[in-house]
């Protein structure tokens, strides 16, 4: 019973944690913002960062209320592929790991048509490079085998 109400409390603390190290990290190693070129690097994880410890406060107040959690095997597929998705940006990069594992997520996880797939994959793709790539600069990182890929 002990062990249940660790889990209700540890997964907000540990939130909280990701949410300062990204926000320390990114006002100390990127711009957040330049009066004429907008927001920079570093104004995304900052943001992010800072969004991920109020909610993660909220929760950790809240926590008392919830009930029993059960850890079901299923609720881990999610976890595992993620884990195999952060060593796969080491061989591809993170914006070809992150579209494989929406493609594959959607295919045999989630079962979509290949047109939900098509649209979800160009939409996504609109968006991350439309913001993140032209907009805000982020210097994504390229993975081993990226030079071979050319």
């Amino acid at each position: 019973m002990k062990n249940k109400n660790v889990i209700k409390y540890s997964v907000p603390v540990v939130c909280i944690l990701v949410g300062l190290f990204f926000a320390v990290y990114s006002l100390s190693n990127y711009e957040i913002y330049h009066p004429t070129k907008g927001p920079m690097a570093g104004f995304m994880p900052l943001a992010v960062g800072v969004l991920l410890i109020l909610v993660a406060v909220i929760d950790l107040l809240q926590a008392g209320r919830y009930q029993d959690v059960i850890m079901k095997k299923e609720n881990w597929i999610f976890v595992l592929c993620v884990i195999v998705t952060i060593a796969c940006h080491y061989l591809v990069g993170i914006l070809p790991a992150g579209f494989l594992f929406c493609f594959l997520w959607m295919k045999f996880r989630s079962k979509c048509s290949w047109k939900e797939i098509i649209v979800t994959l160009a939409v996504l793709a609109l968006i991350v490079f439309g913001i993140f790539v032209f907009w805000l600069k982020i210097p994504f990182t390229y993975g081993l085998l990226t030079p071979f890929l050319k």
